[in-house]
C-alpha cells in the first residue's frame, strides 16, 4: 500500500510476526491481532478513498475495545464526515448486538467493573496512570518514590491532553495520524499491557 521496497516490507512484516507482543497475545488467546487487522482495514480503506468502509472498520474496533475510542477523532479532525458517521453507526450497531446477545446485565456488570478498576503498579502496564500509580502510590510491585496519589488524576489529564494534541496534529492527513491516535489511546487508558503494543506494529 505504501509502495515500499520489497526488502523493507519483508523486514517490517517479519519483525511484526516475530515480535513479543504478537507472540504473547497469540499465546494468551487475546483479540489484539483481530483489532490490529481492523485498524489496518480502516487505514487501507481510507488510503483508497473508501471512506464509509474505513468508518465501519473503525467503529467495530472501538465496539470491541472501547479504550481505543480516541481513534474516532481521526475522521473528525480531518472532516471525513462519511467516515465519522459510518464509525458511529457501526460501533453503535455492534454494541447493540452485543447488548441483545449478552443482555443488559452484562453491560452493567462491565461498566461497574471498568468504573472500579484502578491502575496498578505492575511494570508491564505501559500507561501514564500506570506510571503514576507505580511511582506515587503504595502498590504491590515497587516502593514508590513518594506518596502523591493526586498525581494519578493529573496523569489522566495529561493523557487526555496528549490525545487532543495528537488529534490536532492528525488533522493534516498524515499517514501516521491513525497510529499516533492509537498510541495516545494506549497512553491515557488505565491499563495497557505490553501485548497491546501489537496495535502499533503496522504503523
Amino acid at each position: 500500500e505504501l509502495r515500499m521496497r520489497s526488502g523493507w516490507a519483508i523486514f517490517g512484516v517479519g519483525m511484526l510476526l516475530f515480535s513479543s507482543p504478537l507472540l504473547g497475545t497469540l499465546a494468551l488467546g487475546q483479540m489484539y491481532p483481530l483489532l490490529t487487522l481492523g485498524l489496518v482495514a480502516a487505514w487501507v480503506a481510507d488510503h483508497r478513498g473508501r471512506l464509509k468502509l474505513s468508518g465501519v472498520a473503525l467503529g467495530l474496533v472501538v465496539a470491541v475495545k472501547p479504550l481505543l475510542a480516541p481513534v474516532i477523532l481521526w475522521p473528525l479532525v480531518r472532516r471525513r464526515w462519511a467516515t465519522l458517521v459510518a464509525a458511529l453507526v457501526s460501533g453503535a450497531a455492534a454494541t447493540l448486538v452485543g447488548l441483545v446477545v449478552a443482555g443488559p446485565s452484562a453491560l452493567l456488570d462491565w461498566l461497574r467493573y471498568v468504573g472500579e478498576r484502578r491502575p496498578d503498579g505492575y511494570w508491564d502496564n505501559n500507561t501514564l496512570p500506570g506510571a503514576a500509580a507505580r511511582l506515587f502510590r503504595e502498590n504491590d510491585f515497587v516502593e514508590p518514590v513518594g506518596t502523591l496519589p493526586w498525581l494519578e488524576p493529573v496523569a489522566y489529564v495529561l493523557g487526555v491532553g496528549i490525545v487532543l494534541l495528537t488529534a490536532f496534529r492528525a488533522r493534516r492527513g498524515s499517514e501516521a495520524g491513525l497510529w499516533a491516535l492509537v498510541a495516545a489511546s494506549l497512553l491515557v487508558s488505565p491499563i495497557a499491557w505490553h501485548n497491546y503494543l501489537l496495535l502499533l506494529g503496522p504503523g
